[in-house]
């Protein structure tokens, strides 16, 4: 059995610990999710106006899929927002509660060697809308 390695699944950036990357990388979809929800309900909708498939924003909120510069420009000009809303620590307490939450799903899944469990949909996670 391949024992779990965090770097493959979460990047080491500079001294950061590898749960905060991915409690940050998993609040990022989150807040992409809320944003695509308000301006057009279905991921299908958002699909077509970015000119991509269902997948694409299946996987960007599902924190599956890491956005590069240009496209996080260009979700952010579709979906209406600026980037720098994806960014920055919690800004509430639901936000603040599942940021723990990830952190801890990532040492836990560290601890006994298999990559974290993919997440659920926000919404299921118990945010409210």
């Amino acid at each position: 059995m391949r024992r779990f390695s965090p770097s493959p699944h979460v990047p080491r950036i500079g001294n950061r610990d590898p749960a905060l990357v991915y409690a940050d990388r998993q609040l990022a979809a989150l807040r992409i999710l809320e944003r695509r929800a308000r301006r057009f309900g279905r991921q299908e909708d958002a699909a077509q106006a970015l000119g991509r498939p269902q997948s694409f924003v299946s996987a960007l909120e599902t924190g599956q899929r890491r956005l590069d510069v240009v496209e996080l420009l260009e979700i952010a000009d579709v979906y209406g927002f600026e980037p720098s809303e994806l960014v920055g620590p919690p800004r509430d307490d639901a936000e603040e509660t599942l940021h723990a939450r990830w952190q801890q799903e990532y040492r836990e899944a560290s601890r006994v060697g298999r990559p974290p469990a993919r997440p659920r949909g926000p919404y299921k996670q118990g945010r409210s809308s």
